[in-house]
């Protein structure tokens, strides 16, 4: 084979591999230069489209839960007491009546000035233009006690007004003894200051409260601040 025809085979081969390089290069670049005249713009995929919320979904917020349920106890529960969160003492009235006819002052120690949460069915029960009037009685072998609770809460009133006498409802208050006793209460709570009574002030209703817990807390706060009788 002369030199002549070598020349020739190589020129070939050198103009093939640069023809197909040159048509890769150019499918490769189409997307990335502007169409000439008459040409049409190569197509391309669509962007995709931001996600949305369908129309009818609507946001919302998490409700808290309630805490310290306010129930009362079941039915031939036995006496009990116990601390809740918010410092309030939680306890049976037969109990707490218990105590005090046992021993007055001891029991009388123990309560007063704390915020207590107690159930009981009303006895006594009355609404006027000051605030609601709830009494309960515990009866014992051994004797018995009232527990006379006022509330100015307007949230308590309300649900007070709901409740009717033989009712069961579960109230919290701050226990005083006579010479700490409101001249409000003294005024308006007639017969039921006496000697077998045990007195709560800064009541809440919360049976048929709308925030039973937070309107404890808030009592229980108060108390805590007070400290009364102490």
């Amino acid at each position: 084979m002369t030199a002549r025809v070598l020349g020739r085979m190589l020129a070939l081969a050198v103009s093939i591999v640069w023809a197909a390089c040159g048509a890769q290069a150019s499918e490769s670049t189409t997307r990335l230069r502007l169409p000439g005249p008459g040409e049409v713009a190569p197509q391309t995929a669509p962007a995709a489209a931001p996600a949305t919320a369908p129309s009818g979904l609507k946001l919302r917020m998490t409700v808290p839960a309630k805490a310290d349920a306010v129930a009362p106890d079941p039915p031939g529960a036995p006496p009990q007491s116990r601390v809740l969160p918010d410092g309030t003492i939680a306890i049976s009235t037969l109990l707490m009546a218990q105590e005090m006819l046992q021993n007055q002052q001891a029991a009388i120690a123990k309560y007063v000035g704390k915020p207590v949460q107690f159930q009981g069915t009303i006895d006594y029960h009355l609404i006027n233009e000051i605030g609601a009037f709830i009494g309960m009685t515990a009866r014992l072998p051994i004797g018995y006690q009232k527990f006379s609770c006022i509330s100015f809460d307007r949230d308590s009133v309300a649900a007070a007004r709901a409740l009717k006498l033989g009712d069961l409802a579960v109230v919290a208050g701050i226990y005083i003894t006579p010479d700490l006793r409101p001249q409000t209460q003294a005024a308006y709570m007639g017969g039921m200051q006496s000697y077998d009574t045990l007195n709560f002030v800064e009541c809440v209703v919360l049976t048929g409260h709308p925030n039973p817990a937070l309107a404890r807390a808030l009592m229980a706060g108060w108390a805590n601040e007070r400290r009364l009788g102490k």
